[in-house]
């Protein structure tokens, strides 16, 4: 790596970390979480931050998990399929000399040529994108960059290509046999996933969102920054970036609304989560704190704060985790804690506690033999731990 991109990754991961101490999980959850398992994948450092993704359904299911090691620490960076019970499948690494921590980026499950058989696609710190069948772990893809990457690839159809930006800023369309389609300077140090809507391809920058034609022209650009990204429907997006939340209409390229929050706020899902037939955008709010916003007003609906006493809090998400009735939110915090809560009230419904940092939002896949999705979380020891929520009452 350069010494820039180096400097650059440094500065992130100090972005990320801005954060307090280990906290108690806050009482009141009305059950425990149950752990499934907790994968063999552990790291010589509590840094791991990049989230787990998965590839088919129920016990057929496999866990991709990035985990990587701290520059010089003598650790590994691997991604590693996991079995739906937790076991390796297969692991493939980079180099050691290139290994940090973001060795392994954020992982993404798509269908490279259309055939059929899934592929995971990740970005490394070699300067490469690499796509693995997921069945296998043999290399199907590569997709050389200038630096590192941070942020999932995505797929783009019509022609099949596969799109992601490195963190010098420079974002990248490919085959599917690895050939350069175009290449575009964006921004430096973009840690959004890219959303594809309408044709086009939506980038949160630093001081801009911006929208990208599919051979890579800029489509328009609105002066909101964003470190993350969600798309509402099909003419908003919502941005978050530092304090601030906003609703952006790709449509007319200006701002419906904007919230400040107590401190560094995190997006990741919008759902209808109360069934009233409006969208709401759940929020991670620094200090613990979990928001519900009406994603047409920008309303706060309810306010769950998790800990006294953790600071970072990632980005919520929404999965259907208890018999009862419409989804749950999963939250957790910088901590170790995780709770599930009702999506209507923001009402505590189980939780559980691992004394080990966590950096990143988790993923909820349904990985057993019934249809509830369970909540894997990737702790910052590169353990992975799936969780299953306890019955309803």
């Amino acid at each position: 790596m350069r010494r820039r991109t180096i400097a650059a990754a440094a500065v992130l991961v100090l972005a990320l970390a801005g954060v307090g101490a280990y906290a108690v999980v806050n009482g009141g959850g009305s059950g425990m979480l149950t752990v499934a398992w907790v994968s063999d994948t552990d790291r010589p450092n509590q840094v791991n931050h990049h989230p787990v993704a998965v590839a088919g359904s129920g016990e057929d299911a496999t866990v991709l998990a990035p985990v990587s090691a701290v520059s010089g620490s003598g650790g590994h960076c691997r991604l590693v399929a996991l079995d739906a019970n937790g076991s390796q499948r297969w692991s493939e690494g980079i180099a050691d000399h290139a290994c940090a921590i973001h060795g392994i980026g954020d992982p993404t499950v798509l269908d490279l040529t259309g055939d059929g058989d899934v592929e995971v696609v990740v970005p490394t710190a070699e300067n490469a994108v690499y796509g693995y069948d997921v069945e296998s772990g043999d290399r199907a893809f590569v997709g050389n960059t200038t630096s590192f990457g941070y942020s999932k690839p995505v797929l783009l159809d019509d022609p099949r290509r596969v799109f992601a930006i490195d963190f010098d800023g420079r974002a990248y369309a490919w085959h599917p046999n690895g050939s350069v389609a175009w290449n575009v300077s964006v921004d430096p140090a973009i840690i959004a996933d890219p959303v594809v809507m309408n044709d086009r391809i939506v980038v949160g920058m630093t001081d801009a969102t911006i929208a990208l034609h599919q051979n890579g022209t800029r489509a328009w650009s609105v002066p909101v920054g964003a470190e993350w990204l969600v798309q509402v429907d099909e003419t908003h997006v919502v941005a978050s970036n530092g304090a601030r939340v906003t609703s952006i209409d790709t449509d007319t390229k200006t701002v419906d609304w904007t919230l400040d929050t107590a401190g560094r706020a995190v997006v990741h899902d919008v759902v209808d989560g109360d069934r009233d037939g409006t969208r709401e955008v759940y929020v991670g709010s620094r200090g613990g704190r979990v928001l519900a916003v009406n994603a047409t007003t920008g309303a706060v609906e309810w306010r769950t704060r998790l800990s006294e006493t953790t600071d970072l809090t990632p980005a919520p998400i929404v999965g259907n985790f208890t018999a009862s009735p419409g989804p749950e939110v999963a939250a957790v915090t910088h901590g170790g804690q995780v709770a599930i809560l009702d999506a209507a009230t923001g009402e505590t419904v189980a939780t559980y506690e691992r004394d080990v940092a966590v950096w990143v939002h988790p993923t909820a896949a349904d990985i057993d033999d019934d249809p509830l999705d369970e909540l894997l979380v990737m702790y910052g020891d590169g353990r992975v731990v799936a969780l299953d929520a306890p019955p309803a009452s």
